[in-house]
């Protein structure tokens, strides 16, 4: 490791500090042990506030300690991610800042920014650690400009794209999983990497939480059931039994755990997974805290969302 960078316990990658004022590396640091948050929410937020300690050593050098900020710098931080473009204050030029450097911050990158340094001292004064000069949900508010940027902008899946890869996830075979790559030394079983495919293209969940399902989660749902989307009266298509099946869809970040009905299949694919799943010791979810028995696990170690 080089004195340029620590590294965060339990994360393989450093933590650049080059160019950060001593002091301002601290508190973030100290804050990041602290803080009751999920682990990779701190880690986020404590990667945005390295990059706001560059934008410190430049504006307002004399302000290395939280305790120092007042209205006044809050105020040119808010002015500054207003007009933020891609590539500013950051310490390395890889991905999106490499292929679009210089051009405008999208709203969602603006208001991830302030969100990291008004959580920061939200928590800071709440914990007694530095005294309250101002508000933070007031002083380091959104732009109202930027406000009206933010909001859910769906993109039209390719209907012949999508089609083809419910088809893949039907008729995935054990020729089709790769035998090198990224995942040489963990070999998933063929049932699976199928179950994990057809929750993927049927259940109609994020990531997150597919990954995190526990074993017994899919159960049948008895008796026929009507077609909700053909009109009421005595035309309404009735399906067969079988065709549709319940997922408990866990605790996740907008709801409390529900049971959602989706299509039958996914209990064919769960329950032949289920059916061969060698015994694996619980694991913590990191959502809840508890223990759980992850359905797509494997030696111990549930699958990722990158590999999902």
């Amino acid at each position: 490791i080089t004195p340029r960078a620590a590294r965060i316990p339990g994360q393989s990658r450093p933590v650049e500090k080059r160019g950060i004022a001593p002091e301002w590396a601290e508190w973030c640091d100290r804050w990041r042990a602290t803080s009751p948050r999920l682990s990779k929410t701190r880690d986020n937020l404590h990667s945005t506030l390295m990059r706001v300690g560059l934008w410190l050593a430049e504006r307002h050098p004399k302000v290395g300690s939280p305790a120092d900020w007042t209205a006044a710098t809050c105020l040119d931080f808010v002015a500054y991610v207003s007009e933020a473009r891609v590539g500013r204050y950051v310490f390395a030029r890889v991905g999106r800042v490499a292929a679009a450097p210089g051009k405008p911050m999208t709203a969602k990158a603006k208001s991830g920014l302030l969100y990291a340094v008004r959580s920061f001292f939200v928590d800071l004064q709440r914990w007694e650690w530095v005294e309250p000069r101002f508000a933070p949900h007031v002083a380091l508010g959104l732009p109202p400009a930027v406000r009206r940027l933010l909001g859910p902008s769906p993109r039209d899946i390719d209907e012949v794209a999508w089609l083809k890869l419910v088809w893949a996830s039907l008729n995935l075979t054990p020729e089709d999983l790769p035998a090198g790559g990224a995942s040489v030394g963990v070999v998933y079983p063929f049932e699976l990497v199928r179950a994990a495919a057809v929750l993927w293209t049927h259940a109609g969940m994020r990531a997150g939480e597919i990954t995190r399902l526990r074993c017994g989660c899919v159960r049948a749902r008895s008796g026929e059931v009507a077609d909700e989307g053909v009109a009421g009266g005595e035309n309404v298509r009735r399906l067969p039994e079988g065709s549709v099946c319940l997922v408990e869809v866990p605790y996740n970040k907008t709801s409390a755990p529900f049971s959602k009905p989706v299509a039958g299949v996914v209990r064919e694919a769960v329950e032949a997974w289920e059916a061969v799943r060698p015994e694996q010791p619980r694991r913590v979810d990191p959502k809840t805290g508890h223990l759980t028995d992850f359905l797509l696990s494997y030696k111990g170690r549930r699958i990722s969302t990158s590999y999902l």
